[in-house]
């Protein structure tokens, strides 16, 4: 997003969803279970640098979500992030990862579905979760080259400034980069798979 005619098929398929399902919508939730490489926390993203009122309804309704963790996010190209460039109040769910799923995360994103019906006026009861917390601040901490990366951490984990994140190393195990935490944190994601690409970003964390 945003769209263009004549496109790739998946270019094709946004371009219907922007043209026939934005201009009829008042709310997006945009469910996600995580990427197969990401082990992650469940939390949800909102728009924190569009319109006021798109920023402010949908950080209202993220607290209304069954995730622990609000993160406000500048993303612009993504199904959710481009509704609310739209005008679309919006959210980005993630719950589960390592494309595996359970009964208890179905029914967390099915919770989370009624919850936010009610908050909307739906005809369920909306249920706030005063457990949630706001990110201030998130590092999505990039890999400077291709490489093997050997995790040190949990998503979930509290992380000390310095802390060893985890190491990046060529074929031979020669390191090429040792990710340290900038300051104390909390880890949202990060990668399990070996393989990464430079520009990849191999862990995410951030502190409230």
């Amino acid at each position: 997003f945003p769209a263009r005619p004549g496109g790739t098929e998946a270019e094709q398929i946004a371009l219907a969803i922007q043209t026939e399902i934005y201009p009829e919508a008042d709310f997006l939730l945009d469910l996600h279970g995580g990427d197969v490489n990401e082990a992650m926390t469940p939390l949800v993203f909102f728009p924190k640098d569009t319109a006021h009122e798109v920023n402010e309804r949908s950080r209202l309704a993220a607290s209304h979500l069954p995730v622990d963790v609000r993160i406000p996010s500048t993303a612009k190209n993504g199904l959710y992030s481009h509704a609310a460039r739209c005008g679309i109040p919006a959210l980005l769910m993630e719950v589960g990862g390592l494309g595996r799923w359970t009964e208890e995360e179905v029914e967390r994103d099915l919770s989370g579905i009624r919850s936010l019906m009610g908050f909307l006026g739906m005809g369920e009861t909306p249920r706030p979760n005063p457990a949630q917390r706001e990110a201030a601040e998130t590092l999505y901490l990039e890999a400077e080259a291709d490489g093997l990366w050997f995790p040190r951490i949990r998503p979930g984990q509290a992380v000390s400034a310095e802390e060893l994140l985890g190491v990046l190393e060529d074929l031979e195990g020669n390191p090429l980069q040792t990710v340290r935490a900038a300051w104390d944190g909390i880890v949202w994601y990060h990668t399990v798979s070996s393989g990464v690409r430079k520009g990849d970003a191999p862990v995410a964390y951030g502190r409230y």
